[in-house]
């Protein structure tokens, strides 16, 4: 029951992804891209902290909202892979296929680290505290998404 909201945002990031093309239609990257981290972020925290209040009275009205709002994070946070990679191809000197392996090596000891610290924060305080660190960062992508978008100089 615990990993129902884990395979809820997964789900939903594979069929974002899969769905990016048509979603996106005639808009830039950075038009699609900026508002769903955005929103993401913002309806995770906002599930989070309703799901926590709302467990006090009714645990499955709690828990639903939660499982809601990881699904629709999914979706926000689906589009960011393809266009860091297609940025990370476009602006390197190195063939493509270079560039985004190594995008995909600091990705990985990245997201170690993030979820090395993560796991501390959960046990130190508890889990929905460190929830809000993902939350938090999913929100901050969107600076980065407006950084990567600028030509090369």
């Amino acid at each position: 029951l615990a990993v129902i909201p884990y395979f809820l945002f997964m789900s939903s990031m594979i069929i974002g992804r899969l769905t990016y093309s048509r979603i996106k239609g005639s808009r830039s990257d950075k038009e699609m891209v900026q508002p769903f981290v955005v929103m993401g972020g913002a309806i995770f925290l906002i599930s989070l902290f309703l799901g926590l209040e709302l467990k006090e009275t009714n645990l499955y009205l709690g828990y639903a909202i939660f499982c809601i709002g990881s699904l629709l994070c999914g979706i926000g946070i689906s589009f960011v892979g393809p266009l860091f990679f297609g940025y990370a191809s476009a602006r390197s000197d190195k063939p493509g296929g270079v560039a985004i392996a190594e995008l995909g090596a600091v990705n990985q000891v990245l997201t170690l680290g993030a979820r090395s610290i993560i796991s501390v924060v959960a046990g130190i305080a508890s889990l929905p505290i460190a929830l809000i660190i993902p939350g938090v960062a999913l929100i901050l992508v969107a600076f980065f998404v407006a950084a990567a978008s600028q030509p090369k100089k």
